[in-house]
């Protein structure tokens, strides 16, 4: 035969309990999704690198074929027209970012100094760790 009927517990959450705690859950997956949704809009801002050396810059000058440096002008830059005077292996890193050319397509850099101050006179960039020093023509 069959024993002594059991016990009839309630259970642990009631109805209203469940509820409450399935909207909170909805709520908490709904503020997850809005906090994505401004995350991804605001990526290009929140992951753009401004670097101010010239590590990974691209090569915008090509550079020349022969040793001979170039006659013609490399850029033109507050109104003057800019020659190459002299070729220089220079580590990406040690070249500083200091402008651009009047149409601002062709970077200008300044190399650093071992103290962190700057050297005289601008530069391209030719080539990976490779930059042409420029001067102006005086007639």
């Amino acid at each position: 035969m069959m024993g002594a009927p059991s016990e009839i517990r309630p259970p642990l959450l009631g109805g209203k309990t469940a509820v409450v705690l399935a909207g909170v859950f909805l709520a908490a997956f709904a503020l997850f999704a809005v906090l994505v949704a401004v995350d991804r809009a605001h990526r290009p801002q929140l992951e753009a690198l401004d670097s101010p050396s010239a590590a990974g810059d691209p090569a915008v000058v090509p550079f020349p074929q022969s040793a001979a440096l170039p006659e013609t002008s490399v850029l033109v830059r507050a109104g003057v027209p800019h020659f190459l005077v002299c070729y220089e292996g220079v580590h990406d890193d040690e070249m500083r970012k200091a402008g651009a050319d009047d149409a601002g397509k062709i970077p200008i850099y300044r190399r650093q100094n071992k103290n962190g101050g700057l050297k005289e006179g601008f530069y391209v960039k030719l080539a990976p760790s490779i930059y042409g020093l420029l001067g102006v023509r005086t007639k």
